[in-house]
């Protein structure tokens, strides 16, 4: 009995630990501005319109807790990825004026 109990696992562990390794992250490279992320395989690439979304719902909490305006329509969305409805981020650029 102790036997099987031993062998199980161990059969456990190796499948655990060979499930870890072989879930290898997704990277994405910007060369505009010289970056390369690794995303793991949890999050998910966001579409446009999902993106569209999430930064107007985020406009809409800056220009309601700080009574002014944003002007985002310069900004340019390199990446955005989501894991879940509370967990995401997104990497964007705007343009500096000098």
């Amino acid at each position: 009995m102790i036997r099987y109990t031993k062998l199980i696992l161990t059969s456990l562990a190796v499948l655990i630990v060979s499930f870890t390794f072989s879930q290898k992250p997704v990277a994405y490279s910007f060369s505009e501005i010289g970056l390369t992320l690794s995303i793991p395989q949890d999050f998910k690439v966001m579409d446009a319109e999902q993106n569209e979304d999430v930064k107007q719902k985020g406009l809409k909490l800056m220009e309601d807790a700080n009574h002014m305006s944003v002007d985002a329509s310069q900004t340019k969305t390199l990446i955005a990825v989501k894991k879940n409805d509370l967990d995401y981020f997104n990497v964007s650029i705007t343009a500096y004026k000098s």
